[in-house]
């Protein structure tokens, strides 16, 4: 219990709605194991748990969800979770090693829809290599965009022999679409949408899943195609001193006047509060100023952050007093969280921060361009949907990887399971939207009024074809454009 508390007090969840790859390993003896597991080892030298000791984990993993987890049954029902969870089981083999057993949860409680929820081993994480110099597999030397199922290749390491942009139709003769479908599989997201899932693959997450998934780890033979040419390469794995691919970093935050037609805000995150209160006042004091009729709110990427930043930036747009949202616990949870003061003072600002919003002084009442994609998620993509729902705006993009309706996060807890020590996080808290197209199913994200979608020669010649759009459509409305 203490060791939750200092992690929480030190990484200040109060103004955390949740960030996709933030792991957190807050243990207590509510949801640690403390059974001592006898381990064997395979030909490989690969630490493997039995299948008994794996039973008793999925059983850990479950009960736990059952009594903290507030939103178990909201995109599947406990019949349904119940018979994937027995299918689990029947299908374990007498051993598996800990990152092949961490694969088949997340196979199975991808079924939860929790894009929050994330399950893990010590050495399955991506990121940096532990040395300076070390081995990495096939696929690491490579950044990846995938479009309409596509898989290519972009910033490819200088000494590749592949163009940027190459195609990739196959590896080691399995269809690319075949992998990416599968590798889909293995990743949480809310509801049932797949958005999210292509974000993480093509930010860091391809190499590392297929590695694992498929167990190619020496060498592959990749099938390609470039503009008219096609042929197959043999790659094996490299000495470096990191992978090339990498993970999500967030553009930043940045403001643009520099045009008289329209205003630009650009938000990177909603975890940055640069030490302010309202760290969006002075913008919209200068919008003010400048008599600007048009504004464009960029929240591409965006994978959320606090409740508050998302307040302040709505109370510059709304004119009423309007309560969006509410949260909500289990009856355990709120049992747990009630047995110690400082979890309480967490779950009051939590629930501060879900009262209703007041509307600013300076306000900005003119016409709004909102751009979202596939990695607008959590509070980014909450913060869309609350925005629709309290004014006439255009949503130009892709449909959001977050949920326009639920999402479980506030204060994220670990569940350390006892023999296989794969560490499963997911929210203590439901925070729920009240309005817009809240009241539809739930499985989706915010969808876009202009849909945008891009060829890979879009995408490589740095086209910003959401921008584009917006300034064609302001000019229509007499904005004469020259930039």
């Amino acid at each position: 219990m203490n060791q939750i508390l200092t992690n929480l007090k030190k990484l200040k969840l109060p103004r955390v709605f949740c960030f996709l790859f933030i792991f957190l390993s807050l243990m207590s003896s509510h949801f640690k194991g403390h059974s001592q597991t006898q381990y064997e080892f395979d030909e490989n030298n690969n630490k493997v748990i039995s299948r008994e000791c794996l039973l008793e984990d999925i059983d850990t993993a479950m009960s736990n969800l059952v009594v903290f987890y507030p939103s178990l049954y909201e995109h599947i029902s406990k019949p349904e979770l119940d018979k994937k969870i027995a299918q689990l089981k029947v299908s374990l083999e007498d051993s598996l090693t800990a990152n092949a057993f961490c694969l088949r949860l997340m196979h199975t409680l991808n079924c939860i829809g929790d894009g929050h929820m994330i399950a893990y081993t010590t050495d399955f994480i991506p990121g940096q290599p532990k040395s300076a110099k070390t081995q990495i597999y096939p696929l690491s030397m490579f950044n990846y965009k995938i479009l309409d199922n596509k898989l290519y290749l972009v910033k490819s390491d200088e000494r590749s022999a592949f163009e940027n942009g190459t195609e990739i139709i196959s590896i080691n003769n399995q269809p690319s679409k075949t992998i990416l479908d599968s590798l889909k599989k293995f990743i949480f997201s809310d509801g049932n949408s797949d958005q999210l899932k292509g974000f993480m693959l093509d930010n860091g997450v391809f190499p590392v899943l297929y590695h694992e998934v498929f167990q190619n780890k020496k060498s592959l033979t990749l099938t390609w195609k470039h503009g008219n040419s096609t042929g197959h390469t043999l790659i094996g794995h490299a000495i470096s001193h990191k992978p090339f691919n990498a993970l999500i970093e967030p553009e930043p935050s940045r403001e643009d006047f520099s045009s008289r037609h329209y205003a630009y805000l650009k938000i990177g995150t909603f975890l940055d509060m640069k030490g302010e209160i309202d760290p969006y006042a002075s913008f919209f004091k200068t919008l003010k100023e400048q008599k600007s009729k048009t504004l464009i709110i960029d929240l591409r990427s965006n994978m959320g952050g606090s409740n508050q930043l998302t307040k302040c930036l709505l109370s510059h747009l709304i004119t009423t007093s309007t309560t969006f949202q509410k949260i909500a616990t289990t009856d355990d949870t709120q049992k747990f969280l009630a047995t110690d003061d400082r979890f309480l003072d967490l779950v009051r600002q939590l629930q501060a921060e879900t009262a209703p919003v007041i509307p600013d002084s300076v306000y900005f009442d003119g016409e709004i361009y909102l751009i979202i994609n596939e990695g607008t998620f959590s509070s980014a993509s909450f913060f869309a949907e609350y925005l629709r729902s309290a004014r006439k705006i255009t949503i130009v993009g892709a449909e959001s990887g977050g949920s326009k309706k639920i999402a479980t996060a506030g204060i994220t807890v670990t569940t350390d399971l006892p023999n296989s020590h794969v560490r499963l996080s997911y929210g203590l808290l439901s925070f729920r939207t009240i309005r817009g197209q809240a009241q539809l199913a739930p499985g989706t994200g915010v969808v876009p009024d202009k849909e945008i979608s891009y060829t890979i020669q879009e995408y490589l010649s740095k086209r910003d074809l959401e921008m584009e759009w917006i300034k064609k459509e302001i000019q229509k409305k007499g904005g004469n454009i020259q930039e």
